[in-house]
């Protein structure tokens, strides 16, 4: 499947490349020296298509692209000049005729060159009533957000951490740039979404939600040491632990050289190409599992 959501056509290396780049097409020069590597790599590999720049990329198979010419991004800065800050909201839960609202923010800050820190939470003003499924999921009801500040009143807390060029990262980002939106002109963009990175990076992983993921490659207690006392659904311990992934495939991989780019659109074609040859969907619920959306997200 490409970019646009067609399935690929032809055979080979042209019709895989269709449905691995997002955007415009590179240059021809670029074309053929990406032919070489996917020609080199490919067999070893299976479904993984390597398009790395440094040894570990193109040893491991990942998929980050090495060089692409992308429409969307302009931020030219590398991985290792970046600050991250992930973000995580948990929400009331969207019932009938009603939209969904955060209950809780929980916030935090990486990067290669001073680590983690900047670590934030709170719940936040009631809006209504707390659907009791999520009330189940993280332990927050009605009573807990009594006196609780309104998220529009935390924009500094918000601005301080996502402002100032520093890059927002969270576990599938659909309900963080949602929420982020009740800001008046949000500025906050590129996103890099470390479920799309998991997916990239590990395709043939049996699940790539956050709290499952982080413990298969060995993260989970790393989490717990930076956020102590806290557990999975709580906004801070994900926000945490979506950055604690994110070096970890940083560093595993060698993706400190690349261009920021690279983290917001990675490859995710092997993963499609697996789902399909399993003959699931990317939203099909495997058997005896839960999807990304499910709890465990």
């Amino acid at each position: 499947m490409n970019a646009n959501g067609r399935e690929s056509g032809g055979n080979g290396f042209w019709g895989d490349l269709d449905s691995i780049l997002v955007g415009r097409w590179v240059g021809f020069r670029e074309i053929r020296v990406y032919s070489r590597l996917f020609a080199v790599f490919f067999p070893e590999l299976g479904l993984r298509v390597v398009f790395g720049v440094g040894a570990k990329a193109e040893e491991s198979g990942c998929g980050f692209p090495g060089a692409r010419e992308d429409v969307g991004v302009k931020d030219e800065r590398k991985v290792k000049d970046v600050v991250f800050a992930g973000i995580d909201f948990e929400g009331a839960g969207a019932q009938r005729g009603r939209e969904d609202w955060p209950v809780q923010i929980g916030m935090g800050t990486w990067s290669l060159a001073e680590g983690f820190g900047n670590f934030f939470v709170t719940n936040l003003e009631g809006q209504g009533e707390v659907d009791w499924y999520a009330k189940k999921i993280h332990g927050i009801d009605e009573e807990a957000l009594v006196g609780a500040p309104s998220l529009l009143s935390l924009w500094p807390e918000v601005n301080g951490r996502l402002g100032d060029g520093a890059v927002p990262v969270a576990h599938a980002k659909g309900t963080e740039k949602r929420f982020l939106r009740k800001f008046p002109g949000n500025p906050f963009d590129p996103w890099v979404d470390t479920l799309l990175l998991a997916r990239a990076a590990v395709p043939e992983a049996q699940k790539h939600s956050l709290g499952i993921f982080c413990s298969d490659v060995g993260v989970a207690d790393k989490v717990r040491e930076l956020v102590p006392g806290r557990g999975w659904h709580d906004a801070l311990f994900d926000a945490v632990a979506s950055l604690v992934l994110l070096e970890w495939m940083v560093k595993k991989f060698g993706l400190e050289e690349l261009p920021l780019w690279a983290l917001v659109v990675p490859s995710t074609g092997a993963w499609y190409r697996m789902r399909k040859h399993q003959n699931l969907s990317p939203s099909a619920k495997p058997a005896g599992g839960k999807n990304f959306n499910s709890p465990m997200r």
